[in-house]
């Protein structure tokens, strides 16, 4: 079974709205915006979530941040991309493959983003 198929279950199954966007799974779960992105590897879940601005002034601060949950934090990271940071999680699904698994993944993301932003205090 493809991870996109997977994904879209999960979000039918619960009457969620999605778009698909180049493979792309677009769709929003609690009042934020996700995307699971299409990679060449069919049965990669990688889910991902834009949900910061880096600026000249908070740089160091946000890096020293994403380093601490990605030491803390199991099963999610965050990654500086450009202006913006990442946070993102990834499984591997097979055909037996549970899709409730992905709300626990959503929660883990919401969780370390969370942590990040307590950082930033």
């Amino acid at each position: 079974m493809k991870a996109s198929d997977v994904m879209i279950r999960f979000l039918e199954d619960r009457e969620l709205k999605y778009s698909l966007e180049n493979g792309n799974v677009l769709f929003k779960y609690e009042l934020v915006n996700y995307v699971m992105i299409n990679n060449s590897n069919d049965d990669l879940l990688q889910l991902v979530m834009l949900f910061y601005d880096v600026t000249p002034e908070n740089h160091l601060q946000a890096l020293k941040a994403v380093n601490e949950i990605n030491q803390t934090k199991a099963l999610v990271k965050l990654t500086v991309v450009d202006d913006s940071i990442w946070v993102n999680c990834e499984d591997i699904v097979d055909d037996n493959y549970n899709p409730d698994k992905i709300e626990k993944m959503l929660d883990l993301m919401e969780g370390s983003v969370k942590a990040f932003y307590n950082c930033m205090e």
